[in-house]
């Protein structure tokens, strides 16, 4: 063999041995670019807020999301409605299906300051700054934001309905457990602020389309074929999170129409309209199969029963209670049990309820400088309205028939589980 033979078979025994080798760097290469670099974890502190809050978000570093999901109520007040109607409401579909669960648990919280805006809602006014300046305790209460009547027929509050309550549901529906309270108590506290004709269609509808999802999907668990069969529907889903468990919706619009019934005050939920809509809801779910969702039922049915009337309450809600604390399952009598207090509350608030639904004041256009009525007088008449002899005999009449009715339950339900 000739040199250059020699050399030629040794270059290509040398080119076969580093070929492994050589394939190596190209897949470090590829890990290093996988990995974050210093440049991606730093943040510019010298953007403004809302281009931070547009650059950062959308970050693929969980924690740059975080950081900046926090933000967005606070960029909101600092930019006003339309800045934040057309720049930071677009940002929120994303967060609410970020596959981190905490930033979805704050994207609730953030969402309920950004439908406030959308509402009118502000930040503190330039009397309050300068008052503040000039070292005026008074400052930090008059600094509070200052949340208007809603104006259904502005665009913003169209936006706020069409574009950002939707996500509420989606929100409520979500597999942590959380994210699920989160989104329950955003969807209360924005029913004490949406206009009152749309409490119904806005607020109270969640939990009756929860229920009705968590009941279907039960039902298509229960057969194969079924199941199969919706598995195409619930992908196709953009409002449900198919991976959330049957049960776990059901609890979550168990204890949603309780806080709603027990918060919401009679103007704007009254008990015919809890009568009508919760009261079937909540007695179906208390019938439910899965012991869970009847233990729901039971710890929300005291709560439910200080929103209802009190024919609904005699006839329905209080012998369900009753006929739950007599449960199989240990677990539902036990949480019956421990519902007794709540039961006795919602007996005592329920007469008030009832006979003061009109004795609120609507402040909204009163006139303090040009009232020249006995301040003393006016302090009283400001809250509520003067109730008739009628009225207070009504009202002792049904605070009455309430502690009978109370007394008579809670005896016999404590007996049944202290023979238990």
């Amino acid at each position: 063999m000739s040199v250059q033979q020699q050399q030629q078979a040794a270059g290509a025994s040398n080119l076969g041995a580093a070929g492994p080798s050589a394939a190596t760097p190209p897949q470090q290469q590829q890990q290093q670019q996988l990995q974050p670099r210093f440049e991606d974890l730093t943040i510019d502190d010298d953007l403004p807020l809302l281009p931070r809050m547009q650059r950062y978000v959308q970050s693929s570093i969980a924690l740059q999301r975080l950081v900046h999901v926090r933000m967005l109520g606070e960029v909101a007040l600092e930019v006003g409605q339309q800045l934040t109607a057309m720049e930071l409401v677009p940002l929120i579909p994303p967060l609410v299906k970020d596959s981190e669960s905490i930033i979805r648990q704050r994207a609730c919280v953030e969402l309920k300051i950004i439908c406030l805006v959308l509402m009118g809602m502000t930040g503190s006014t330039s009397s309050s700054s300068s008052s503040g300046a000039n070292g005026n305790t008074s400052a930090l209460i008059t600094s509070l934001p200052q949340i208007p009547k809603p104006d259904k027929s502005s665009k913003y509050y169209k936006i706020m309905v069409q574009h950002l309550f939707p996500h509420l549901f989606t929100l409520i529906s979500d597999p942590d457990n959380e994210v699920r309270r989160a989104a329950s108590e955003t969807i209360v506290k924005l029913a004490l602020r949406v206009a009152v004709e749309d409490v119904v269609t806005l607020a109270l509808s969640i939990p009756l389309r929860l229920v009705k999802e968590g009941q279907k999907r039960a039902t298509s668990n229960t057969n194969t074929t079924g199941q199969q069969q919706n598995g195409d529907n619930h992908n196709n889903n953009n409002t449900t999170n198919p991976q959330t468990p049957a049960e776990d919706l059901l609890i979550t619009a168990s204890n949603l129409l309780a806080d709603l019934s027990s918060f919401l005050p009679p103007a704007r939920l009254s008990p015919d309209t809890a009568t009508r809509y919760f009261s079937p809801t909540i007695l179906a779910l208390a019938e439910d199969p899965n012991f869970r969702v009847r233990r729901a039922a039971v710890q929300a049915l005291p709560r439910m029963m200080s929103g209802a009337t009190l024919e609904d309450v005699k006839r329905r809600l209080l012998p369900k209670f009753m006929a739950l604390s007599g449960d199989e399952m240990y677990r539902v009598r036990k949480a019956s049990g421990e519902c007794l207090v709540d039961v006795s509350r919602a007996l005592t608030m329920l007469p008030w309820r009832l006979h003061f639904v009109d004795v609120w004041v609507d402040e909204v256009g009163y006139d303090e400088e040009n009232d020249n009525s006995d301040s003393n007088n006016n302090s009283v008449a400001m809250f509520y309205k003067p109730r008739t002899n009628k009225q207070i005999n009504d009202l002792h009449t049904t605070i009455r028939e309430c502690h009978e009715i109370r007394r008579q339950a809670l005896c016999s339900i404590a007996k049944k589980l202290l023979d238990d």
